[in-house]
């Protein structure tokens, strides 16, 4: 009578004489590291964690082979910062969490803040100038920069220079 085999048992007879190089076992444990890192800085970015808990839980979920000194973590953390975005948790993390000097971050995301606010309000004062040219004015008037297709190509090209800025700081950490 024939014998019915699993899939498992298919698979498993193929597979009997494949082993992992060394390097495969680097990269896939620095993958499963990310990937629960990942997970972990969801949770923080959600509020369900502090930077100290989120420490704690990186330091059981870190193997020492892969990732001893943190490195990988800051990495993949400053990944995350973006200029447009609100990074304070972000910092607090690698600042709290790991001891890393945010200050060149910090300053950089703030240049990034002061020079996007005055693109708006000049911006902002080019819009009611053109309003007022076609006799649109009053107190109830208000500018939507965001509208405005000239203003939408200058601000990612902002963006995208202070986030070459942001790398080259975020190089220098490491």
């Amino acid at each position: 009578m024939a014998e019915i085999r699993s899939t498992l048992d298919l698979i498993m007879e193929k597979t009997r004489n494949l082993t992992m190089s060394e390097e495969d076992r680097r990269e896939q444990a620095l993958a499963e590291l990310k990937d629960g890192l990942n997970r972990l800085l969801t949770k923080y970015l959600q509020g369900d964690m502090d930077a100290g808990r989120f420490r704690e839980e990186y330091g059981l979920l870190e193997n020492a082979h892969v990732d001893p000194d943190g490195k990988a973590a800051v990495q993949e953390i400053a990944r995350r910062i973006d200029p447009a975005s609100d990074n304070r948790p972000l910092l607090v993390l690698l600042r709290d969490g790991f001891a890393v000097d945010v200050t060149g971050l910090d300053n950089i995301l703030k240049k990034y803040a002061e020079t996007a606010d005055s693109e708006e309000a000049r911006s902002s004062g080019i819009i009611l100038k053109n309003l007022e040219r076609r006799g649109i004015s009053g107190s109830a008037v208000a500018p939507n920069p965001d509208s405005d297709e000239q203003i939408s190509p200058a601000r990612e090209k902002l963006r995208e220079e202070f986030r070459a800025a942001l790398a080259a700081e975020i190089d220098r950490l490491r």
